[in-house]
């Protein structure tokens, strides 16, 4: 009777370790990311993917390399599927810079011989996520790209 009481407690305390330190990493470690109708958030990012993939434009960042902590200037260009450069206008686009869903940068773009133009000022070292939202004459779409800044 006495092994049975012991394996009881054995087992009672791991189930409250493990549900004790899941709280405790959950609470520790959450980035604060909370998608707002994550249904309709997936559906939207679908019809972004189809109509992207129907264009065939892909992004190109170009920075320099390595890329730095701070104010730097970043070029991108869309470029359609035979390599051409896409007609796309500032008025049609929109640029973001994410780090680990805390630091959103919206960005003033600027044209200069096919390329769009921007100032991001990155504070932080780690990955950053650039995103650019285009709205043609149809359904906008999303294009994005990672980028790592150093120290």
């Amino acid at each position: 009777m006495g092994y049975m009481k012991y394996s009881l407690y054995a087992v009672i305390f791991f189930a409250l370790a493990a549900v004790f330190s899941s709280a405790w990493f959950g609470v520790r470690y959450f980035d604060g990311t909370v998608v707002a109708k994550p249904y309709d958030a997936a559906l939207a990012w679908d019809r972004a993917l189809v109509e992207r993939e129907r264009h065939g434009w892909a992004m190109m960042v170009d920075v320099p390399a390595p890329l730095q902590r701070g104010q730097t200037i970043v070029d991108i260009r869309f470029m359609q599927p035979d390599g051409s450069v896409a007609p796309i206008t500032t008025a049609h686009i929109q640029v973001v810079a994410v780090h680990r869903h805390q630091e959103r940068q919206e960005f003033v773009v600027t044209l200069e011989d096919g390329r769009f133009r921007v100032q991001p000022d990155f504070p932080y070292p780690g990955a950053w996520q650039v995103i650019a939202t285009l709205q043609p004459e149809t359904v906008p779409f999303t294009i994005e790209q990672n980028l790592y800044v150093v120290e």
